[in-house]
């Protein structure tokens, strides 16, 4: 839903904060601010939710409510959105608004023709509301996309793969999800590898441009570079990252644009991969080299001998 991860308490609160701002032993001041709207709307004696107006227009939606604390322009707004019409989190409704007011509304141009909302409300046991695209239909219909029923897990396989690789909940509970931090961690474990093989390259040029010669330094700066140029194209391919690519491209979680930079992203990965086991490649082959002849760009003079003077 538009308003998950983003009006939680602990997302509008800081430590600068006065009072108790998000939850901790006991309820903080927001959702305390949430639950006394809740009971305002859900009130029907007349007398009581008067005195509730009275408190919530005191504590949570006054001009000076939010004034000490740091996000108190998204507070505002936050507690204004709710008193209206309500925040749309899962930890706040169990059901999709008839208005459809819980996922992203299509901008629009005074005077040009309205485009239609992208996106619309749905309900899972899973993962409770979230906003799915209005082109994420069951494929292989003859009818139009506007006629097409919406995936589920039942009508279209990808659908679990990619709701899990969504995490609305935010918690990484699903496989898709685990996969994805899993190869993020893996990308930067190999790209530290890279930057210190790299480093030992530069090493080795430096150690070239000396005019001693220290050919066992050299070659063991390039058998430290092979190494981890070859940790690291292992990392890519057995820690699965092409795996998880190619899985990404054949289950289609996005749109035309989106599917599109996915699969840009997996061309780049093959492509690095293999640039790494090239490079691996090469400074194998010239680490015994460095050993036998490898030798300074800068030669050392040599004199001539009295007996060649004369």
């Amino acid at each position: 839903a538009v308003d998950e991860r983003i009006w939680e308490p602990q997302n509008l609160c800081s430590d600068s904060d006065p009072g108790h701002c998000a939850d901790g032993e006991t309820v903080g001041d927001v959702q305390r601010c949430y639950n006394l709207i809740n009971q305002y709307k859900a009130e029907r004696v007349h007398t009581r939710r008067a005195e509730l107006l009275d408190t919530v227009e005191q504590r949570c939606i006054g001009t000076e409510s939010w004034s000490q604390y740091e996000h108190r322009v998204h507070l505002d707004y936050c507690m204004w959105k709710h008193m209206k019409v309500g925040v749309c989190m899962n930890t706040m409704r169990t059901n999709c608004p008839a208005d459809n007011s819980c996922c992203p509304i299509a901008q629009n141009h005074l005077g040009a023709t309205a485009r239609p909302n992208q996106y619309v409300c749905q309900k899972s046991p899973l993962v409770g509301l979230y906003c799915q695209h209005r082109d994420y239909v069951v494929p292989g219909s003859n009818d139009t996309a506007e006629n097409r029923p919406l995936c589920s897990d039942v009508s279209c396989p990808s659908f679990a793969w990619c709701r899990d690789l969504a995490d609305v909940p935010g918690l990484c509970l699903g496989e898709a999800c685990s996969e994805y931090q899993r190869c993020l961690d893996v990308a930067l474990a190999a790209l530290v590898l890279v930057v210190v093989a790299a480093t030992a390259e530069l090493l080795y040029v430096a150690m070239l441009c000396r005019r001693a010669p220290r050919q066992m330094l050299k070659g063991t700066a390039n058998a430290v570079a092979a190494f981890l140029k070859l940790v690291a194209y292992l990392l890519c391919t057995a820690g699965g990252l092409q795996d998880f690519t190619d899985e990404a491209v054949r289950h289609e979680c996005f749109n035309t644009d989106g599917n599109a930079r996915v699969a840009h992203a997996q061309r780049h990965v093959r492509t690095t991969c293999l640039l790494l086991l090239i490079a691996a490649a090469g400074s194998v082959c010239l680490s015994p080299l460095s050993v036998r002849w490898g030798s300074g760009l800068l030669g050392v003079p040599h004199s001539k001998s009295r007996y060649q003077r004369a």
